[in-house]
């Protein structure tokens, strides 16, 4: 391909950088370890808003937005999608995207006006199928047009039968199937739905639990607690506390302890880690 390229005078290039990101190679682990049981779906959001800079100078060149120019979010973050899903999920068999053009107006370089031809936002659904045959459904959304309210800027959900998780660039956290809590709608949840340690660690059930883990119900949560989960229910606080205090491996945390870990939505499962 290179060699084609060169041979027609035209740059080319192949990028897979975002395999290797942190968060989604932890992501990757989880899928080869079985954790999720059988896929069901996965959904991803990426984005940020980026300004038109009339006010704000853009952080994106005008070309981004410009269609002689080669630019689109579609043609510039599809590619990416498309191994980041193959190489985490599985093959894509099809694909439905509705693009937008949001922001019509833009201001360039050189403090000009310029007509914004060009989708900044795509939607899409990607049809994939597993290495073992299961379809999979993965979701899309990418917008430069957004405002961001989640831990990244980019974000993967995975859902199965055994468990779910959610990765970032750098961070992944999951919530195994024995402490998925019950949602009930109409009900203010409290955040009842991400009740597990924030700490960053792993708890494991071999070798045996301490006392306030090994019952059916955590003392630190209230919460049930099966006795085969990988993880302790509780708050970061007291729970890093009991286990550093059962000489179990990886007892150290690496933060601080925190009282409040209930009291952000960002309190969420337990990573991977």
């Amino acid at each position: 391909m290179a060699e084609l390229a060169h041979r027609h005078n035209i740059i080319d290039g192949v990028v897979h950088d975002k395999l290797y990101l942190p968060g989604l190679v932890k992501l990757r682990r989880l899928v080869d370890m079985g954790f999720f049981g059988r896929i069901l779906s996965m959904r991803g959001e990426f984005g940020y808003w980026v300004w038109e800079g009339t006010d704000v100078p853009s952080q994106r060149p005008s070309w981004n937005y410009r269609k002689t120019d080669g630019g689109s979010m579609t043609t510039d973050m599809y590619p990416h999608w498309n191994y980041v899903i193959e190489g985490i999920i599985g093959q894509t068999r099809d694909v439905y995207s509705q693009t937008a053009t949001h922001i019509t107006k833009r201001v360039d370089e050189q403090g000009n006006i310029y007509n914004a031809d060009t989708d900044d936002a795509a939607y899409a659904i990607f049809n994939v199928v597993t290495p073992s045959g299961d379809p999979v459904i993965v979701q899309m959304n990418s917008s430069w047009a957004t405002r961001v309210f989640r831990d990244e800027l980019l974000e993967f959900q995975i859902d199965g039968t055994h468990g779910s998780a959610v990765a970032g660039l750098f961070g992944c956290v999951c919530q195994p199937r024995g402490v998925t809590p019950p949602a009930r709608p109409g009900i203010p949840t409290s955040l009842t739905l991400m009740t597990t340690c924030r700490c960053g660690r792993r708890f494991p059930t071999t070798p045996p639990l301490p006392p306030a883990a090994s019952t059916t119900v955590s003392r630190h949560s209230g919460r049930n607690t099966s006795p085969t989960s990988r993880w302790i229910v509780g708050t970061a606080s007291t729970c890093c506390r009991e286990h550093a205090k059962s000489n179990l491996p990886n007892s150290d945390c690496g933060r601080p302890p925190r009282d409040d870990a209930f009291t952000s939505p960002r309190s969420w499962w337990t990573s991977d880690e």
